[in-house]
């Protein structure tokens, strides 16, 4: 699965993401429930809070999405979210906190 974080009106080409009214355990079973092939747009820190984690499932731990899956809308493009900030670095956060924050792009469109 491909996840853009942006606003669904910028990105026609992609499958909007509602989360309102979700639990987020609705939200995490509504996203396992995609094909891999999806790609979604979003703005819900509640799906990013799923992402660079893996969850079990019976014995198998699945992951929503990797780093190398999201990329961030900036000034008309898509950024690929590594370009941003590394793995190492984004592993030690929640990914829907530091969206909310302000943390993944600067509000100028420069990258932090």
């Amino acid at each position: 699965m491909k996840i853009a974080i942006g606003h669904p009106d910028d990105l026609p080409d992609w499958t909007p993401f509602p989360t309102d009214f979700l639990t987020p355990r609705q939200v995490r079973d509504a996203l396992f429930a995609l094909p891999d092939d999806a790609r979604i747009v979003t703005r819900s820190p509640v799906v990013l809070r799923f992402v660079g984690y893996a969850w079990r499932d019976s014995d198998v731990a699945r992951y929503v999405a990797t780093y190398e899956d999201v990329s961030i809308r900036v000034d008309d493009r898509l950024v690929p979210l590594l370009d941003l900030h590394s793995a190492d670095w984004l592993s030690h956060f929640d990914l829907g906190d530091l969206y909310v924050r302000g943390d993944l792009v600067k509000e100028d469109g420069l990258f932090p």
